[in-house]
């Protein structure tokens, strides 16, 4: 209930629920009841109303079956079933109806723990990802531990979502040889290199790539309808999602006139202040 929610964030506790071979792991911080609490139309000193429910289920048949076709076309492997994670609060408010709130962002990182079947070589996780509306999917950071003789895949994410990982071996012919080539291919087969036929290690680099990169990198990409804060940047500008998710998370805060220039060529001073802003959404300092 709400008001043990509370107590635990008072006492800066998590949350971590296990079911199967699946562990999600919350700060009570992150579920925010006193926000979820104005929602739900429920008096703040009235916590104990509001009951908080975290949920994982596997995805349907018919779902899976999408879901494994799009990683088949994408030439992917996906490696365990995709699983649905959910936080709801429920509450009757005081107008006397009942309401619900979907907890489905954090302001921080949020811990899923998969532990990777016995029979499968670790080395064929790649990374994990999160799952969008029409079944496509986007990189999410993950890193791969061994624990009591067993593999598990830590996928960290700033949403709530569907989640899998996926194996997907890339070598960027482009970069053979190159003293970056190993890094390279790592960011194109963990999603965050999408572009990677074109890819020239060596040229400049526009505002744009690099905010595309960095928000791929974060897990923060998306592939839904945005409407862009920035005048110069059209319906049909290719990094419109990553621009906008960048600005969103305060990555990026463009120009005084209300433009983005995505085509300039960034400048070092410019890389700096992304990556420091980046280190806020990362809760680094």
């Amino acid at each position: 209930t709400g008001d043990i929610v509370k107590e635990m964030e008072k006492e800066n506790f998590d949350i971590a629920v296990t079911k199967g071979d699946i562990q999600y792991v919350i700060p009570a911080s992150q579920i925010t009841i006193e926000k979820l609490a104005d929602r739900l139309n429920v008096d703040a000193d009235k916590l104990e109303k509001i009951e908080v429910e975290i949920k994982m289920n596997a995805v349907s048949d018919s779902v899976l079956k999408e879901y494994k076709e799009v990683a088949q076309k994408m030439q992917h492997e996906l490696i365990v079933p995709p699983v649905e994670f959910e936080v709801v609060a429920t509450a009757t408010g005081t107008d006397g109806a009942k309401h619900e709130v979907n907890v489905d962002k954090f302001s921080n990182y949020v811990e899923r723990i998969i532990e990777i079947p016995a029979n499968l070589d670790p080395s064929k996780i790649t990374t994990g990802i999160v799952f969008n509306a029409d079944g496509t999917y986007s990189h999410v950071p993950t890193t791969v531990f061994k624990e009591n003789g067993k593999y598990y895949a830590r996928i960290n994410s700033l949403t709530n979502s569907v989640y899998s990982v996926i194996y997907n071996h890339v070598t960027v012919d482009s970069v053979k040889g190159h003293w970056a080539e190993e890094t390279n291919n790592d960011m194109a087969s963990r999603l965050v290199l999408v572009d990677y036929a074109n890819f020239d290690a060596d040229s400049a680099i526009t505002r744009a790539e690099f905010a595309d990169y960095i928000v791929r990198a974060l897990g923060l990409y998306r592939d839904e309808d945005v409407e862009s804060t920035f005048s110069d940047i059209s319906e049909s500008n290719s990094y419109k999602i990553s621009i906008q998710k960048a600005n969103e998370w305060g990555i990026i805060s463009g120009y005084p006139d209300g433009s983005f220039k995505a085509d300039k060529t960034i400048t070092r001073e410019e890389a700096m202040a992304m990556y420091a802003r980046a280190m806020n959404v990362l809760s680094l300092e």
